[in-house]
């Protein structure tokens, strides 16, 4: 009998699958919610990515069609989330009554001045 796609077992006659095993390190990515703020416009934008520092850059590159009227944009606030649906589900409430609330309290009590400091993820 001819081997197929896997070991065979001849006293019983059927194919047993091959098994890959892999001994790299499982990828972990992680999901951010942030908070851009337009000087220019006076406006903050609420977004989510898996690559912040790329996404920011699109921002101020003209790439996003929204945003693209207040560059330069400066990343005031965020967070990391390990599903996208949390990132999403964050980036809701932050769009909410309550979430720009949240962050008016927030960038308030963290800057004194008229424009919001950047902070680093």
């Amino acid at each position: 009998m001819a081997e197929t796609n896997g070991l065979l077992n001849r006293r019983r006659g059927y194919t047993l699958p091959r098994v890959r095993i892999s001994l790299s390190p499982p990828i972990f990515i992680m999901y951010y919610v942030y908070v851009l703020y337009s000087p220019s416009l006076n406006k903050r934008y609420v977004g989510s990515t898996s690559v912040l520092t790329n996404r920011i850059s699109e921002h101020n590159s003209g790439k996003s069609k929204f945003t693209k009227g207040g560059i330069p944009w400066v990343l005031i606030y965020s967070e990391s989330f390990p599903t996208l649906s949390l990132a999403r589900k964050r980036e809701l409430f932050l769009k909410s009554g309550q979430g720009r609330k949240f962050l008016d309290s927030l960038l308030s009590n963290s800057t004194a001045s008229s424009e919001p400091e950047a902070h680093q993820p």
